[in-house]
Parts: structure tokens; sequence; C-alpha cells
């Protein structure tokens, strides 16, 4: 992650909650949460501030991690009311 306020590389920061590699990720339109979608199939809800999970919705699609083929991805609605996730 990059400080766009001092141009420089953030610090690194775990995620609590995190299962395993991220295979998608994205900021609400505000800023306030974190959606990440793993190639375990688990969607969490972060709040990046406080690094601390949110929500988490269990893994609905079979395990697929190292599977190149796996194109997980989520996104948030402009309005910032929902998020979509694919896996």
């Amino acid at each position: 992650m990059w400080a766009v306020e001092t141009n420089r590389a953030a610090p690194p920061r775990e995620l609590a909650g995190g299962r395993g590699m991220f295979g998608g990720l994205a900021f609400s339109p505000d800023g306030r949460r974190l959606a990440a979608v793993g190639y375990d199939g688990v969607v969490t809800l972060y709040d990046p501030a406080a690094g601390k999970r949110v929500f988490q919705l269990g893994g609905l699609a079979p395990s697929r991690p190292g599977d190149a083929a796996c194109d997980a991805r989520v996104a948030f609605s402009p309005d910032g009311r929902w998020f979509v996730s694919t896996n």
C-alpha cells in the first residue's frame, strides 16, 4: 500500500482474520472499508484504519489455492452500499 500524503510506501500491516492469499482487494468509495476475496473463496470486509475484520462470508466456492485460472475479484457499488465478489 502507498501513503498518498507522504508519497511513500505505507508500513506493511497484516489484516486480522486473513487466511491465505488474496485474489482481489477493493476499497469502498469513501475509503472506510476494504473488501478482500481469497483463493479459498472467503470474502472479508475490513476496517483498514483499525486493522479489524468487520464481516466475513465463508467460502461459497471450492478452495482453489494455486489455481492460475482462479480470478477472484471484489468491487463496491458507486455509492459504497454493496459489494460483489467472484471466485
